[in-house]
């Protein structure tokens, strides 16, 4: 019999819970054995799965690059692995390894939907800047003006604060699965539903982090507080404004905001790997909250992008607000983007300089980033996360070289094109007519 041994709890959360993957490596407790061989459908089969929808061929993208890449995520690290590529010289979307763990599984799908954990957090915070766009709160507008008595004893804490993590509020996964004892029992607490002032006690129950922008701490928990003032401002549930105020003026068409467990339609299931593969088609998403409960594709994402890098989403100098770090170091984090050189040039200032998030759920990892003018998108997707002993992150950095790469222009423009309609404060009311 094997038995499973947790060094720290601790560390299983921090193993566990959505975060900036790319900049914090976090050492996971679990038994030191392989990861299961998993099946892996013929490049036949995955061509004749994706059909011929957009993305096949690569139309000037250097598609068997791309393709080779995602095949040593699925061979390595995971179950699947999807991607899409967008360019000024083409579009590619690809799929590597089976949507399901089943005798007869079916190959992935470049349009298969899978939760985006940590990239709902740019939308919210997008959701926030339109309201300063309205005039209706500015990034000083602290919590106790809209919520009073949520943080007792912790205000003034700003909008600002809150989507740049810099708030200094505790991280509410720590003491909701820091008694895991198992991973069964680790499944078992993330699949229980729970309300967002039930994540707000299990923060305040912890130590305050840091004086309130002060240093820079990676939390959830910010992203909760903002879209309870959201929710509060527009007596709306944060839900109905991502679905009106984001997925549809972005043409987001298979996008959601599940309340539940389980993805409706084709999608990639999650596995959580110890010891075996644990599925985790039980998660209930309200422990994420509007922190990561969101569920997308790969062509949702970059839609995303485009639309927020062009003005349909904020006026452009909302997005540079939006987009401007305001911490140094290896994470240069602004309100809910990080930002990256671009691999097109050799300069780190002004339009060469890309921006997205990750996501990182318990059992997918996600990597989605836009050029400054929208032009130049990728996302790439990956299920099936190893907690084995001295598992790594998955390597996004080679895909994302490779990606920004294949969609280099000739020309680096100096000024942004206007090819989408600008953003208005009345544009959600307008996409629902």
């Amino acid at each position: 019999m094997t038995h499973l041994t947790l060094r720290r709890p601790a560390m299983i959360i921090a193993a566990l819970a959505t975060s900036v993957a790319l900049t914090i490596a976090v050492p996971v407790p679990a038994p030191a054995v392989a990861v299961p061989q998993l099946p892996t459908p013929t490049a036949s089969e995955h061509a004749a799965a994706m059909g011929p929808g957009p993305g096949r061929p690569g139309h000037g993208l250097d598609e068997r690059r791309l393709q080779e890449a995602l095949d040593v995520f699925t061979a390595e690290y995971g179950v699947a692995a999807v991607a899409e590529v967008v360019g000024p010289n083409g579009h590619w979307a690809g799929a590597s390894g089976v949507r399901r763990l089943d005798p007869n599984p079916r190959p992935a799908r470049p349009q298969d939907q899978f939760r985006i954990a940590s990239l709902t957090k740019p939308m919210v915070a997008t959701l926030a800047l339109q309201e300063v766009a309205r005039r209706r709160w500015s990034l000083s507008t602290t919590v106790d003006s809209v919520l009073p008595g949520l943080l007792p004893g912790h205000d003034p804490i700003t909008v600002e604060q809150l989507l740049s993590h810099r708030s200094g509020l505790p991280e509410y996964l720590t003491p909701i699965i820091g008694g895991a004892a198992s991973p069964q029992q680790a499944v078992d607490l993330v699949s229980v539903p729970r309300t967002d002032h039930e994540l707000i006690g299990y923060a305040l129950a912890q130590p305050w982090a840091f004086e309130p922008g002060t240093a820079f701490g990676y939390s959830n928990t910010n992203y909760v507080v903002v879209a309870m003032m959201l929710a509060a401002l527009n007596r709306r549930p944060v839900a109905d404004l991502i679905r009106d105020r984001i997925f549809r003026p972005a043409r987001m068409h298979h996008s959601s905001y599940p309340s539940g467990p389980g993805i409706t339609g084709a999608h990639l299931s999650e596995y959580a790997i110890f010891d075996r593969p644990y599925t985790l088609d039980t998660f209930d998403p309200s422990l994420f909250s509007s922190a990561g409960a969101v569920v997308s594709t790969t062509e949702d994402l970059n839609r995303f992008w485009r639309a927020l890098a062009t003005g349909r989403l904020l006026p452009r100098s909302l997005v540079d607000t939006m987009t401007t770090p305001l911490t140094a170091g290896t994470l240069p984090y602004g309100l809910g983007t990080f930002t990256a050189p671009d691999p097109c040039s050799v300069s780190e200032a002004g339009d060469h300089i890309v921006f997205g998030h990750d996501g990182l759920s318990f059992g997918t990892h996600t990597l989605s980033m836009t050029s400054r003018d929208g032009q130049r998108r990728f996302t790439v997707a990956t299920t099936g996360r190893s907690f084995a002993a001295g598992a790594t992150p998955v390597p996004f950095e080679q895909f994302f070289a490779a990606a920004f790469t294949a969609t280099c222009p000739a020309t680096h423009p100096t000024t942004r094109r206007s090819v989408e309609p600008m953003w208005t404060p009345d544009r959600d009311t307008a996409a629902r007519q």
